[in-house]
């Protein structure tokens, strides 16, 4: 059809809080994890604390590609009731004991308890309140016979946390549930359509009996979404002060901002400072805490960190199947700060276990959980944040007895020329000279500049070890193949033999590596 009925109008651009770089930390963090552990899913969000903005948002799926191999992909599957794939907004579940810091700082906040309170200090790993079983994954024998508010999260004792719920609010467990709400933990954020509202038992609830109090203490009874969690984490991180979570910064036309979405502070006293103080203190012990031994005992300790320290809460949560929670799923979470002395973002690393998709040799299936698995990632995540923002005096940088060889990849020679140029690396007419073509750009010994053209064959698959992911693509796709790329860095491998005959539109697979 050639006939124009209406002409195409240019649209809008939106400016997003999303940093690239950190976005790609989380997936390849996250990724090497669900790797490791053969995990079905999981996701992260970083959070910039005093603003609010969401640095990075992840959300991976195992999936497997055309050849079978197992491949991580951004979610592209339907969740039940809930026509969005992204996990961190749009699934509510019940969270486990990172829920532990919330109730805790309700009892603080409420001036039910202090942090000087104690509770008995179980020596079984299982407890009867009433009828109900509660369970301890991590007992440890403080020798006080008592748990410190801290040490029943430094720990996570189920047991431990169902005493301090029940001396706090067992006469007025509504007392609880309103200062959830004012916590931001039934709020529904709208940052992206079909965004999940969570969902809290409540007194007045048919479900409700005189046992819910003790399971929403640790994490059942309550639905969640990460943004919850996350958001939640950040206002203690914020000293108290919560903010509105923000993706979308502005909207622009032609380069002129139509509409501004500025941050915005939802509550300037959530909680106060002197709480916001006390749970971090607890939460710093979850990660740098030890033991009699001195090692570090905390169920969070694999999220400790060399460079700073970590202040942060791991949970894992049986995920039921037709109303029974049976162990074959569950929800392995950490969240928390950092650096937590003076925080600059809150992170929520989540990840799924499903004993079904356990692909692990069955001598090597140890047990998982958040410490174990999302804790890593958190670490990984914080020190390459960190690390992007630590730079010293160029100068320090500057090798007197050694000439400067800069590595280059392959690829478009003349664009390699121009930038070693104006680096001023040798003469302009030997650095800047036109060759043509592609290939390579190496240094002698003695900083001299050798080059190398490669010849690309028409209808043959050209060889792009060594390049980058942008030559290598143009390459590829100029023979009309259809290019996947995997990893970073420079082509270490090509999935097609060079010089082989091209098919068109036949699919060809790169592996980059750093």
């Amino acid at each position: 059809i050639t006939k124009i009925k209406k002409a195409p109008v240019a649209g809008m651009d939106i400016q997003t809080t999303i940093n690239t770089e950190m976005l790609d930390i989380c997936e390849n963090a996250l990724k090497k994890v669900l790797v490791e552990n053969h995990l079905p899913a999981g996701w992260a969000m970083l959070m910039e604390t005093k603003t609010g903005d969401i640095k990075a948002i992840v959300n991976l799926t195992k999936s497997t590609d055309a050849y079978g191999n197992v491949v991580y992909l951004e979610t592209a599957d339907n969740i039940p009731n809930n026509p969005t794939p992204n996990h961190a907004l749009c699934r509510i579940m019940e969270p486990g004991s990172i829920f532990k810091t919330v109730a805790v700082t309700a009892m603080l906040a409420d001036g039910k308890l202090t942090v000087n309170d104690s509770v008995k200090a179980y020596a079984s790993k299982v407890c009867f309140f009433g009828k109900q079983k509660v369970s301890d994954e991590m007992y440890r024998d403080n020798g006080t016979g008592k748990y410190s508010m801290g040490e029943v999260l430094k720990y996570s004792s189920n047991i431990g946390m169902v005493q301090y719920i029940r001396k706090a609010y067992a006469d007025n467990p509504r007392t609880y549930t309103n200062r959830l709400d004012s916590f931001g933990m039934s709020t529904n954020y709208y940052l992206i359509d079909n965004e999940a509202t969570p969902r809290i038992t409540r007194p007045d609830s048919k479900v409700w009996n005189g046992l819910s109090i003790n399971s929403m203490s640790y994490g059942y009874g309550v639905q969640m979404t990460g943004i919850n969690m996350l958001n939640f984490y950040n206002t203690i991180a914020n000293g108290g002060v919560q903010m509105q979570p923000r993706i979308v910064k502005a909207v622009l036309k032609d380069g002129e901002i139509i509409e501004e979405y500025p941050t915005k502070v939802l509550n300037p006293r959530m909680i106060s400072k002197q709480t916001a103080d006390e749970v971090t203190e607890m939460l710093i012990g979850v990660v740098e805490g030890v033991g009699k031994d001195g090692k570090p005992d905390g169920t969070g300790k694999r999220a400790r960190s060399s460079m700073m320290k970590v202040a942060g809460k791991t949970g894992t949560a049986d995920i039921p199947r037709n109303g029974v929670y049976d162990g074959e799923q569950k929800l392995m979470s950490f969240c928390g700060f950092f650096p937590a002395e003076d925080p600059e973002y809150t992170l929520l690393v989540q990840m799924m276990y499903d004993k079904q998709q356990d692909t692990r040799p069955e001598g090597e299936r140890k047990k998982l959980g958040g410490g174990s698995t999302s804790a890593v990632a958190f670490n990984i995540i914080a020190e390459r944040v960190m690390a992007m923002r630590l730079s010293a005096p160029l100068e320090e940088a500057v090798d007197n007895n050694n000439p400067m060889m800069p590595a280059v990849m392959n690829g478009n020679i003349d664009d390699a020329d121009f930038v070693i140029a104006a680096l001023g690396m040798g003469s302009s007419e030997e650095s800047g000279e036109t060759t043509g073509g592609w290939g390579s750009i190496e240094f002698d010994n003695e900083g001299n500049i050798e080059r190398a053209v490669a010849e690309i064959e028409s209808g043959k698959v050209p060889d792009v070890t060594g390049m980058g992911a942008k030559d290598a693509t143009y390459l590829l796709q100029l023979c009309n193949l259809e290019v996947i790329v995997e990893g970073y860095g420079k082509v270490v491998s090509q999935d097609i033999e060079p010089g082989s005959e091209v098919e068109r539109g036949e699919v060809i697979r790169i592996e980059l590596e750093p």
